[in-house]
């Protein structure tokens, strides 16, 4: 596995390999003692945050599950792991995890980035089935935070606060998380003629009915609702559909269904333009109504994705009308992708309100500002 060594136009001085702790913490107290920052956007993240410092340095470590506890149901994977890899061996014992990304992004991203896809709706996020992980800290240690089974939480809260932090406050090197028994059949049911105006207030009957689906996206002009479990009980929860609309059904199994999730998540990173937008869930149709092209939305939590060839001119002004559709609903604008990677459009807008505390917690995981060193509003330079 190499690495890419350019991150928004930045070249990385070095790129370190440590394949086990002891090459990883002499590395990383190394890099302190230089002064070397080090980064590592992930994958499919690099244009999430602001342009990393020149002469940094990447490390790359091992991959691969540490141990599968089958009848338990959670497994120990380091988080460079690709995910096809540990669906590949969960599915050898009858598991998997619902989680549709990239099949070749790593378990680490996913983790670092708090990526999830339409079956969010059912099943939860890595937030959620995340139980323990370990991670190198700028004095060059491993720590271990969260326990390796469904009932110990010690550590709780160091554990959820690495979910989403980007790697900023730590070098993720080993997670453990709950896994889901793997249904026979996977349906997928697409509605077309209904708005997503005309959705929204269908929601909540929908949720609240025998027809709940594990999984809910709507793109474009489509609504899909995904329904995971044995082959009776997806026909009982298709056929409970309370939305009296005309519906296509397509039936699958776990694995087919992750390959084309897998395919869809990246065309949507490989768009030349990518933006995410955030807002209440409620108010989603109130937003995606008011703009064209390819538009993605996780509407139970209130995330829409937006891709596009834009121009640097036509990028501008799309940044400026988000930021004025989503500012009344206390949402954000969020570039995954900017044309050019041009630092003119600010990757998050506006500021969140809690830049305070999370320039104390990066303090406090990372007095030396050596993890990703500015990549999150600028606040930790």
């Amino acid at each position: 596995m190499t690495a890419n060594r350019d991150i928004q136009g930045v070249e990385a001085l070095d790129v370190v390999e440590a394949w086990n702790l002891t090459e990883l913490s002499a590395a990383v107290r190394d890099c302190v003692k230089r002064g070397r920052p080090i980064v590592d956007y992930g994958r499919y993240h690099r244009g999430y945050g602001h342009r990393p410092t020149d002469k940094h340095v990447r490390i790359v470590t091992a991959w691969g599950v540490v141990a599968h506890e089958a009848a338990d149901m959670t497994v120990r994977v380091r988080a460079a792991t690709p995910i096809d890899e540990l669906q590949r061996d969960l599915y050898e014992r009858g598991q998997w995890l619902p989680l549709e990304t990239p099949g070749d992004m790593t378990i680490g991203e996913a983790v670092a980035h708090h990526v999830f896809g339409p079956l969010r709706c059912g099943f939860g996020s890595v937030r959620d089935w995340l139980l323990g992980l370990r991670f190198v800290d700028a004095a060059g240690d491993e720590l271990a935070v969260g326990g390796r089974t469904v009932k110990n939480v010690a550590g709780y809260d160091a554990t959820r606060c690495m979910v989403g932090s980007a790697n900023t406050l730590g070098l993720l090197t080993e997670l453990t998380l709950r896994t889901f028994a793997l249904p026979s059949r996977v349906t997928r049911v697409t509605v077309t003629g209904l708005s997503l105006a005309e959705v929204e207030p269908k929601l909540t009957a929908v949720l609240c009915s025998d027809a709940a689906p594990s999984g809910l996206v709507y793109t474009d002009d489509e609504l899909e609702l995904t329904y995971c479990g044995t082959a009776k009980t997806c026909d009982a929860q298709v056929d409970a559909l309370p939305l009296g609309a005309q519906v296509e059904r397509h039936d699958t199994d776990a694995a087919g269904y992750l390959a084309a999730q897998h395919d869809r998540a990246t065309r949507r990173y490989a768009a030349e333009g990518l933006m995410k937008l955030i807002v209440p869930p409620g108010n989603v149709a109130q937003v995606i109504d008011r703009f064209d092209g390819h538009r993605e939305s996780f509407i139970t939590h209130g995330v829409t994705w937006l891709s596009g060839g834009w121009s640097a001119e036509s990028a501008q002004a799309l940044h400026n009308k988000a930021l004025a559709v989503v500012e009344p609903w206390g949402g954000q604008v969020v570039w995954l992708k900017r044309p050019g990677d041009s630092e003119a459009l600010p990757p998050f807008a506006p500021r969140p309100r809690d830049v305070a505390v999370q320039r104390k917690v990066k303090r406090a995981f990372d007095p030396h500002n050596v993890f990703n060193p500015g990549r999150l509003f600028k606040c930790d330079d």
